[in-house]
């Protein structure tokens, strides 16, 4: 009788210091952080860069169209190397083959 209210007061305990612990940490997700907006400019800043040629339309259509032939051309291909084949086995149980 002893242990089983210990055992009830033990679990009782963990499961209220778990439930305080999931507490704190959603009150800590859910505060917004504290920091200092900074001030955004509209204007456009001038860069020095290069876009890339990825960055155009025509240039990912155009990476969009050869990803899309390497797909098709994979899923036709057909591999002949005989190296890839399983190995043949040969049982002497006397069955013949039926292909």
């Amino acid at each position: 009788m002893g242990k089983t209210i210990l055992y009830v007061v033990v679990i009782l305990f963990l499961g209220g210091w778990v439930g305080f612990w999931v507490n704190k940490t959603l009150i800590k997700i859910k505060s917004p952080a504290t920091a200092v907006p900074t001030p955004v400019s509209t204007q456009p800043t001038p860069s020095n860069r290069q876009e890339s040629e990825i960055a155009t339309q025509s240039a990912f259509l155009t990476v969009s169209q050869s990803v899309a032939s390497l797909s098709a051309s994979l899923s036709t291909l057909t591999i002949t190397d005989t190296i890839l084949n399983p190995p043949v086995v040969e049982l002497p149980l006397g069955f013949s083959d039926t292909r």
